[in-house]
């Protein structure tokens, strides 16, 4: 398992490895760089990849979005896990404190997005009076994803936390 302290120079290593071209990423903290780390692993095909949502997970999913979106023409294979319980405490969100999101769109599988502008924005006054999070159903996802990566076989999986070690990249 790949800790938060390591996980970018973990990618920063894994992209020496020329003959490296799948690789199983699961549990682990989306931190800032991970879209340079990963965008570095240039010899990468399929990728499997859970992390957690322990923390700023509508940053996570953004992140994960740039850091997929920018191997578009590398990767071949992608398979995204979500967790179970990040769509509950997704859920528990939208109902429990007015969040406001379409009536027609079914919470209980949604998950949480960082607007891109307020992602770019950083730490600025602007950003600030930004929208903070958006909540999108997971097929929004996955018609964002096939947008992004029109040549590449992407799959949403949306697991427990505790079987998420369990899962694997099938050929």
């Amino acid at each position: 398992m790949v800790t938060e302290l390591i996980a970018n120079d973990v990618l920063t290593t894994i992209a020496t490895f020329s003959q490296l071209d799948t690789l199983e990423l699961i549990n682990f903290d989306v931190k800032p760089g991970f879209e340079e780390a990963f965008g570095s692993c240039v010899n990468l095909r399929n990728v499997l990849i859970i992390p957690t949502y322990i923390k700023q997970s509508a940053v996570t999913v953004q992140r994960m979005m740039i850091a997929l979106s920018n191997m578009n023409t590398i990767l071949t294979k992608v398979v995204w896990g979500l967790t179970m319980e990040l769509l509950k405490v997704t859920e528990m969100l939208v109902t429990q404190h007015d969040f406001p999101i379409d009536p027609s769109i079914d919470c209980t599988k949604c998950i949480p997005i960082m607007p891109k502008i307020r992602l770019a924005m950083g730490n600025t006054p602007e950003a600030k009076r930004a929208v903070q999070v958006e909540v999108i159903p997971v097929s929004q996802l996955k018609d964002m994803l096939a947008q992004e990566l029109p040549k590449v076989d992407v799959q949403l999986i949306i697991v427990p936390y505790v079987k998420t070690l369990r899962q694997f990249l099938s050929f």
